[in-house]
């Protein structure tokens, strides 16, 4: 796996790989790992897969999601093993370490509560949930998307807060709760968050699983053509279930490219199960998570290289 890896990125240097395994990953899962058992897991990703970034956990309160229990520990683990600040004048630093550095997030509810926690335990790279859908917003964080707009704004006022702040906005293109989104909604939402002074990178999250091709086209064509702004600040979280969405998600990620994201969530576990953790709704209404192998193939499949 790991030549076949190393090959691929050889070929495909621009691609960006935001790890969700210890996080969207593990809080789907029934079982809850302990902290050794996290490091392990830990390791094999960073030394197998080498993602740009991975996002190691949340702080949001175990009683709450049992899964994320250790999320601090790890977090700061994470960092003292493979990014200690001596890296840069330690001549005799292991270059294995120094090979596989990796930028690692802590998710953060979007609470002026979590977020002020945030600060205080120094965590420099953080993601926020938010969403196109205020009833989905309402439901699961008991705000509106007007007041975590704010809760950010006001978080982020001050320069240099956080070094890397990923804003998650889910519901592209259909609310598990409210069902499908307007487009244009979806892109005066998304234009918002985009001009928000902090956030360094704006995901779109399909959190249904059955985002279609036409309504992401239309959306990228807006943003980058009536808004015109880079798009490159914008990342993926995708997911895929048969045959039929196997072709769907191949042509998102080929518009991607074409249009310079480079940037996509993936995991090293494949399946999602719900109705654990935070999150209570049916399973039937989602996918699976885009594993590496499933973007992998998926850019081997495109008609043309955009790189």
């Amino acid at each position: 796996m790991a030549k076949i890896l190393s090959s691929f990125r050889r070929i495909n240097p621009y691609i960006k790989y935001f790890d969700v395994s210890m996080s969207d990953g593990l809080q789907s899962i029934p079982k809850k790992y302990t902290l050794s058992e996290k490091k392990t897991i830990l390791h094999n990703i960073i030394n197998t897969y080498k993602p740009t970034s991975l996002e190691i956990g949340s702080i949001i309160s175990p009683r709450v999601v049992p899964q994320m229990k250790h999320s601090y520990e790890l977090y700061k683990y994470a960092n003292d093993f493979y990014n200690p600040i001596e890296n840069i004048e330690n001549k005799n630093i292991n270059n294995n370490k120094m090979q596989n550095k990796c930028k690692f997030y802590l998710s953060v509810p979007p609470t002026k509560y979590y977020l002020n926690n945030a600060k205080s335990l120094n965590i420099r790279n953080i993601s926020i949930m938010s969403s196109i859908s205020n009833d989905y917003q309402e439901k699961y964080f008991n705000q509106s998307i007007q007041k975590t707009k704010e809760i950010i704004k006001e978080t982020l006022k001050i320069p240099n807060t956080f070094d890397n702040v990923k804003l998650y906005v889910s519901c592209i293109t259909n609310c598990p709760i409210k069902g499908k989104q307007d487009n244009d909604h979806i892109i005066n939402q998304l234009y918002e968050y985009l001009h928000i002074d902090g956030i360094t990178e704006v995901c779109l999250t399909d959190t249904s699983g059955n985002i279609r091709y036409s309504d992401f086209k239309h959306i990228i064509d807006y943003l980058g053509i009536d808004m015109n702004y880079k798009l490159d600040k914008l990342s993926l979280h995708l997911h895929y279930n048969d045959e039929k969405k196997y072709y769907t998600t191949d042509k998102i990620i080929e518009y991607a490219l074409y249009n310079n994201i480079y940037k996509f969530d993936v995991s090293s576990f494949e399946y999602m199960y719900f109705g654990n953790g935070n999150i209570n709704i049916d399973a039937k209404t989602f996918n699976n998570n885009l594993t590496y192998d499933r973007l992998y193939e998926g850019i081997y499949n495109l008609s043309f290289n955009y790189l």
